[in-house]
């Protein structure tokens, strides 16, 4: 006869073999998906080493709350452990599993083994969703306050916002709102290392972005445990937190699911500047300039004639207008200052049909070190105020 622990163990070892065989057949999603299996893997070993299935939860997340109310150092803290390690989308399983259990013997209790096991496709799901789950309230006030210790809104002087726009700072409470949400998805989504927990500081502004409706682009300014100053860009549309990464791929996806819709000239302006500070190259964004004062000292006449014939950013409709617009811009990329010509559609591609190198800048970001979310400034080619 089957225990509930038993067909705990079955569902959470049913799951770990679905993501792997997903990690085999898809390429692109190997690191992800292996990475599921390993952590479903892990759970289950835990949770068979237990006479009960109330282990699971009970224990692993009151023993990890109770060591960290002890321990205020971020290296090695359990429940920085158990959130970084991507353990707590299998964990949230095996609680709902418990609030199943204790339903009644018929939802997964005494079954007759003649009917074979306990089907898994709710836990972990051969159809590759994972279940929504509501954190309980001891994981997401242990959450909460670890986010709430990192806010720091003197931090946003640091870093210059990415493109001129209206910047507003979020409020601390705001901001821990925002990033606990943001965590947890990041968490239930398998990722690792969630950045707000990688990270010593953050800090967040943001502004409006018309061509998503009611939609704000946050730009959150975070300091690393090493020292690092960085920024991290996300959407916050009706509600939904939508990370982007330093590649092209997830601002298309948003643009289908927002939708984009670009109508006017200084829609196109705006989503030129935040497509370029979005999608990065080798070495870094590439960051529209928009005011030539306080970097370009050292110009020459000629260069400085480029400065000005490429500030400030300008926009003509294509021809036909149907085809979108042509843009004109000043553009940072790593140390090196050029004038670029871009081409938008209504759709939200974007080519740079044209560019003219101008100068090697020697003030500012003179370099980035770019992680899958993070543009952190490379400290070792340094920033010069």
């Amino acid at each position: 006869m089957h225990t509930n622990a038993d067909v705990a163990v079955k569902l959470l070892q049913d799951s770990a073999n679905f993501y792997q065989m997903l990690a085999d057949k898809n390429p692109h999603m190997r690191r992800d998906m292996a990475r599921n299996s390993r952590i479903y893997r892990l759970v289950a070993a835990s949770l068979a080493k237990s006479p009960t299935a109330s282990f699971a939860l009970s224990e692993i997340e009151g023993d990890a709350i109770e060591r960290n109310e002890n321990d205020d150092n971020d290296t090695g803290n359990p429940v920085d452990d158990v959130m970084t390690r991507g353990l707590l989308g299998p964990l949230r399983e095996l609680e709902e599993f418990g609030r199943i259990r204790d339903k009644g013997e018929e939802q997964l209790g005494n079954k007759d083994p003649s009917q074979g096991d306990a089907e898994p496709s709710s836990f972990g799901g051969r159809d590759n969703q994972r279940i929504s789950i509501t954190m309980d309230e001891e994981i997401e006030n242990a959450l909460r306050a670890k986010i709430t210790a990192r806010i720091d809104t003197d931090l946003l002087s640091r870093l210059a916002p990415p493109f001129i726009a209206d910047w507003q700072p979020i409020e601390p409470q705001d901001a821990q709102d925002i990033l606990t949400g943001l965590t947890r998805k990041l968490v239930l989504d398998g990722v690792e290392a969630p950045w707000p927990l990688e990270h010593r500081q953050v800090a967040l502004r943001c502004t409006p972005l018309t061509f998503y409706g009611q939609a704000l682009f946050v730009d959150a300014v975070v300091r690393h445990r090493t020292g690092m100053l960085g920024q991290v860009a996300f959407v916050v549309l009706e509600g939904r937190m939508a990370p982007l990464t330093v590649a092209s791929e997830q601002v298309h996806e948003l643009n289908e699911q927002a939708p984009l819709d670009l109508k006017s000239d200084e829609q196109a302006k705006h989503y030129l500047r935040y497509f370029c500070w979005v999608v990065c190259g080798e070495e870094g964004p590439f960051a529209v300039i928009e005011a030539s004062e306080g970097f370009a000292e050292n110009a020459d006449p000629q260069q400085q004639a480029l400065i000005d014939k490429h500030i400030p950013l300008s926009v003509t409709r294509a021809d036909p207008p149907e085809d979108g617009w042509k843009l004109r811009a000043l553009v940072r990329y790593g140390n090196a200052l050029f004038g670029a010509h871009f081409t938008v559609t209504p759709d939200g591609l974007i080519e740079m049909t044209d560019d003219v190198p101008i100068m090697e800048l020697t003030k500012g970001p003179l370099a980035w070190h770019l992680d899958e979310e993070v543009r952190y400034v490379d400290t070792e080619a340094g920033y010069a105020q």
